[in-house]
């Protein structure tokens, strides 16, 4: 009765230990825990002549190691480019996108001084995504030529790995039909708001197309990374 009693007792005591350790592991992934540079680019892929970093960037600092502020609703994001300042966001606002996504950063954060690429690493200017979409094959069919075979319909034949992620507006909403990497290239000012433009590369839901638009420094897009 003894040997059973201890078993059992045992047995209760690794139950325990088992679940708290899962609890703890469960409860770190939501944790706004810092995310290396070096994590960040583990996966590359070459295309063509260029090597790209596989995932959407996921880092909360700057090269230097300046942190870059975390707009965690409408409100936060709203005053962050209001006071022109970087910030980054999940999409909807939900810590578990960034596990398929990344995150999101708005144009005040790519075009800050201390860098959001490390040393070897840069955000590609427009000539560069050009590049990518000449070599895939024109920009109606590139885009489905770089969307992951996961939850957007492409064929992910490049091996870019794009999964769908919108953007974010000034106002602090989100769009849900565009899926958008920032450039490192000015267009020019906006007349609305005297700020530069970027140019930004978006992929469509809708058809297999890869092409450039605009966007505002306030606007919140996913960044890839080219390898120097």
């Amino acid at each position: 009765m003894k040997k059973i009693s201890l078993l059992l007792a045992v047995s209760i005591s690794v139950l325990i230990i088992f679940c708290s350790n899962t609890s703890t592991k469960n409860l770190s992934k939501n944790c706004n825990k810092n995310i290396t540079f070096a994590d960040s680019l583990k996966e590359q892929i070459i295309i063509g002549t260029q090597t790209w970093s596989r995932k959407n960037l996921d880092v909360i600092t700057f090269r230097n190691g300046d942190t870059i502020p975390y707009a965690e609703n409408n409100e936060q994001w709203k005053s962050y480019v209001q006071a022109h300042e970087p910030a980054w966001c999940y999409y909807e606002d939900k810590s578990k996108n960034k596990y398929y996504d990344g995150k999101l950063y708005n144009g005040y954060a790519v075009i800050d001084p201390r860098g959001i690429a490390p040393k070897g690493w840069r955000i590609p200017e427009e000539d560069d995504w050009y590049a990518l979409i000449d070599y895939l094959g024109g920009e109606e069919i590139a885009g489905a030529k770089m969307k992951s075979k996961e939850r957007f319909n492409g064929t992910n034949s490049s091996g870019f790995s794009a999964l769908p992620i919108g953007t974010r507006f000034g106002n602090g909403q989100f769009g849900p039909f565009a899926y958008a990497y920032w450039s490192a290239s000015k267009y020019g000012q906006s007349f609305e708001h005297g700020n530069p433009i970027l140019f930004g590369f978006g992929l469509r839901d809708f058809n297999g197309s890869f092409s450039g638009d605009i966007y505002d420094l306030e606007e919140g897009l996913s960044i890839r990374l080219l390898k120097d």
